[in-house]
């Protein structure tokens, strides 16, 4: 929606980008159901993910261009982050609720960031809803957990395990800036 808005993006955008997200949710169903036949199935998901980032890359770097100075919209924007959300929940993850310090009001707009410790390169995302929820699906493994928002003091790293399987919780409370 923030893309569409006030002419950013060509009318047509929300049309083919929902056609490729259709389109990817279609192979990774005949991927997943065809597990039996590895290699074959190996091959299709390659070219469907290949086939998924050349026509929703152009449109990520737009969103990345448009939103370059609002990190948390810039972010979603990120192609890993795209695929994410397309299929759904993962193996793994990190959920929970950040709120203010001070009076436990949840926080909107919180960025929720874990990186994985032996590659910090391996960055997932998620922007916390109004009543201060956030949910990132990523791969189990160690990973360093960060809170940011805008007025707050960012939270400190935290070393975090995410087990297979599960959706681990971890709530959050930070504190306001000072005036």
């Amino acid at each position: 929606a923030a893309l569409t808005a006030d002419g950013n993006m060509d009318p047509n955008f929300e049309k083919e980008f929902n056609t490729a997200a259709d389109l990817f949710k279609g192979i990774l169903a005949n991927y997943e159901a065809s597990k039996e036949a590895i290699p074959l199935a190996s091959v299709e998901k390659v070219d469907a993910l290949n086939a998924v980032y050349d026509k929703l890359s152009p449109m990520c770097l737009d969103g990345q261009e448009i939103f370059r100075d609002e990190e948390a919209i810039r972010t979603l924007f990120v192609i890993t982050n795209v695929i994410d959300r397309i299929t759904g929940a993962g193996l793994a993850g990190a959920r929970g609720t950040v709120t203010d310090l001070a009076n436990a009001q949840p926080i909107e707009g919180a960025l929720a960031t874990i990186s994985l410790v032996s590659n910090p390169a391996v960055v997932y995302t998620a922007i916390t809803d109004a009543a201060g929820v956030y949910l990132i699906n990523c791969p189990s493994g160690d990973y360093q957990l960060k809170f940011t928002a805008d007025g707050y003091v960012a939270s400190t790293v935290k070393d975090i395990r995410i087990a297979v399987g599960t959706v681990s919780a971890f709530d959050e409370k930070i504190e306001k800036l000072p005036e």
